[in-house]
């Protein structure tokens, strides 16, 4: 069994390259592995590690990331798919653009969702007293840091919006324990006291507190990205403006988030977009959706579902990135009894939250 999520692999291989930009330091490090860390190449060997372990099929968990891993696998070796469960899944035909504008639209839907659990659903918000009073002050907040950082207890870092975005989209991945902790660390942030909101942001980003990183799926994330979809280029201010439109709270945030690819110093195998070879193999393959997941918009796993040749598909109506493990014993027991006993679910697609956040 493999159990893949958000694309976190280590790696350590030496090398050097010639190159003048600053994300070249990633291939100086890496050397000849940096041009192969592709979706693709992934999946060629997880199925060379099926082989050697004498495993006729896979049997395969993957999250967020993880969905596309697997979705690509059933379509390049369909013939080794046992049962697969993909959780919170990308839509596989869209372009990068379109999956970064669909995040926007997911995130602002999530952050007004915090906005509006503040005000309604605690006993005093300190934020403000309805969702819309909230959501302007977070907005003004960030605005003035823009232009003046605030202290903390290091005196050595001050508290910068990008400190801020990062705290609150991390914090959208999992609503369930870190809400309260974000409401509370942006009422100290109001106060002038950013400690709270920068060990948030240190907790999304994996940073300890000696400054080193627990994992390095920051550093995953592009190298990969940018040999899945090759930089193809937008104009800038045209996609910024989508940005706003599609999510006027954080679409600023995510309006310049297309163009890092742009220089990047390798190029690999494209993600593929068929994934049509997989439909044999589609009654194996559990598609698993969030209503409000902000990473993996719901309608992407309903869509993957349908790309995958009609692949079985059930929902968990909460909050959060992913479902598996995330507060829904209903949802849990038909995954655990389709990937352990092969058990299709047939009835109650919708699970519900046992203590859901908002009603």
């Amino acid at each position: 069994f493999f159990q893949a999520e958000d694309g976190i692999r280590d790696v350590a291989v030496t090398g050097v390259q010639t190159c003048a930009l600053p994300i070249c330091n990633c291939a100086e490090k890496l050397g000849d592995l940096l041009a192969h860390v592709s979706t693709v190449e992934t999946v060629s060997d997880i199925d060379i590690l099926r082989a050697l372990l004498g495993e006729t099929k896979l049997n395969y968990l993957g999250k967020s990331y993880g969905t596309q891993i697997g979705a690509v696998y059933a379509s390049l070796f369909p013939e080794n798919v046992g049962r697969f469960v993909l959780d919170g899944a990308v839509d596989m035909k869209m372009t990068s653009p379109e999956l970064t504008l669909g995040q926007a639209a997911g995130f602002e839907e999530e952050v007004r969702r915090f906005a509006r659990y503040c005000a309604d659903y605690t006993a005093s918000c300190p934020l403000g007293s309805t969702e819309d009073a909230v959501l302007s002050r977070l907005v003004a907040f960030l605005a003035q840091l823009d232009k003046k950082p605030i202290k903390t207890n290091d005196p050595k870092r001050k508290l910068t919006e990008g400190h801020v975005w990062n705290a609150l989209f991390g914090s959208m991945y999992a609503p369930d324990w870190t809400w309260d902790w974000l409401i509370e660390s942006l009422s100290s942030g109001y106060k002038g006291d950013g400690t709270g909101l920068l060990e948030m942001s240190d907790w999304n980003a994996s940073r300890n507190p000696d400054g080193t990183y627990s994992d390095n799926s920051f550093d995953a994330y592009p190298a990969i990205n940018c040999l899945d979809y090759p930089y193809q280029p937008v104009d800038q201010k045209k996609f910024y403006a989508a940005a706003v439109a599609a999510a006027p709270i954080v679409g600023a945030a995510f309006g310049w988030m297309e163009g890092g690819c742009d220089g990047w110093p390798v190029s690999g195998i494209p993600i593929p977009h068929d994934l049509s070879p997989a439909a044999d193999v589609a009654n194996q393959i559990l598609v698993v959706g969030t209503t409000y997941d902000p990473a993996t918009p719901v309608q992407w796993s309903r869509n993957l579902a349908e790309q995958l040749g009609g692949a079985t598909y059930i929902e968990f109506n909460g909050d959060g990135h992913t479902a598996y493990f995330n507060g829904s014993p209903c949802l849990d027991k038909k995954i655990d009894a389709f990937y352990l006993k092969g058990t299709v679910p047939t009835n109650e697609p919708i699970c519900q939250p046992d203590d859901p956040i908002l009603s």
